[in-house]
């Protein structure tokens, strides 16, 4: 995931930055500040659930060897 602040340069320079990039096939969306947060912080809670999985998968793969 990419995050790119200070847009208004982006708006300043390009019209319809956004529908561009969606044309070409970019998976891309505009949030608030406020929702950047939120989906920045739900991402690093997946990531560390995702990471405290691997541990305990390796821990077992101790104990069963």
């Amino acid at each position: 995931t990419t995050q790119v602040d200070n847009i208004r340069y982006i708006d300043r320079g390009y019209e319809d930055f956004v529908g561009k990039l969606q044309g070409l096939g970019a998976d891309i969306q505009r949030v608030s500040v406020a929702q950047a947060e939120e989906l920045d912080g739900r991402q690093h809670r997946e990531d560390a659930q995702k990471e405290d999985s691997k541990e305990r998968d390796a821990h077992k793969a101790e104990i069963l060897s």
